[in-house]
């Protein structure tokens, strides 16, 4: 009997090691599946963030869009305006020209359209480079005030 109880012990022996193995395998499976579901839940984040972040760059893909297209609007505008401030500069230039070349004399106390045309006609008979005392720059000074002045009137 000594050999079947060494072989019992034995054997108790073995199902005790069996079942302590069987604790740890249980205990390191429930430690995995802790661990699964540890990393879904990353895997489940991680899918999230992605999106969010697939969808800001999106929205900054099209706002530097936008802003590219408005950085190419208002530089048109800037140019648009440059060019029209040279125009208006260049207008004011001969204007100024016009103005030292204005003598008031030829039409001064002209009041209206129709004394402006007589004044004009006579300005002209006396002035025309066919007379004997003709000038061409005084009828040339006489042409522009006459025309400035005819503007005038007529805006009235």
């Amino acid at each position: 009997m000594n050999d079947i109880e060494k072989e019992k012990q034995l054997l108790d022996k073995f199902k005790e090691e069996l079942d302590r193995q069987q604790s740890i395998l249980s205990l390191e499976k429930e430690t995995l599946d802790g661990e699964k579901k540890v990393l879904e839940e990353q895997k489940r984040l991680f899918e999230q963030q992605k999106k969010s972040f697939d969808m800001q760059k999106s929205i900054l893909e099209t706002g530097f869009k936008k802003l590219a297209a408005d950085r190419e609007m208002f530089l048109a505008e800037k140019k648009r305006l440059i060019s029209e401030i040279n125009s208006m500069e260049f207008q004011h230039t001969e204007d100024l020209k016009m103005q030292k070349n204005h003598f008031p004399g030829f039409f001064g106390g002209v009041s209206n359209f129709l004394s402006l045309k007589k004044r004009y006609k006579d300005l002209m008979k006396l002035y025309h480079p066919d007379n004997k005392n003709g000038d061409e720059f005084t009828v040339t000074l006489i042409n522009r005030e006459y025309e400035v002045l005819k503007e005038k009137f007529e805006t009235q």
